[in-house]
């Protein structure tokens, strides 16, 4: 179980509170698109980032949660290796949403990346 330091307590409470504006943010477009679907669409990027975001944000989490994750490090590591792999084998699908939205989930791991970077210079 990684060490609950007051920095790791903070970077997961602020991890939770993004969560919690970006699952808001997604039942608004949900109900914006039962509202008028066409619109919705039409101006869907920025919620198609945050709902890659979010999927980013919620796997990290579970891996500070985890039992398996014995520190900061261990996640650090391990998100390390995802971006890496991602950039380095970027998504080549026929789908040119599914090849933005492997995108925007690189990049919300990235941003959780640099996150946890701070987190693992202030544990040494």
């Amino acid at each position: 179980m990684i060490e609950q330091t007051p920095a790791v307590k903070e970077y997961v409470e602020n991890l939770q509170f993004s969560i919690e504006q970006n699952n808001k943010h997604v039942a608004k477009f949900t109900s914006d698109v039962e509202k008028d679907p066409y619109e919705a669409m039409s101006w869907s990027k920025g919620t198609l980032e945050i709902i890659a975001t979010l999927q980013a944000q919620k796997h990290v989490l579970l891996m500070l949660e985890s039992d398996e994750m014995a520190s900061i490090q261990k996640v650090y590591d391990t998100v390390l290796r995802r971006v890496v792999a991602d950039a380095k084998y970027p998504e080549h699908s026929s789908s040119p949403i599914s090849n933005l939205m492997k995108q925007f989930l690189t990049a919300g791991y990235s941003q959780q990346l640099e996150y946890l970077k701070g987190l693992c210079y202030n544990a040494n």
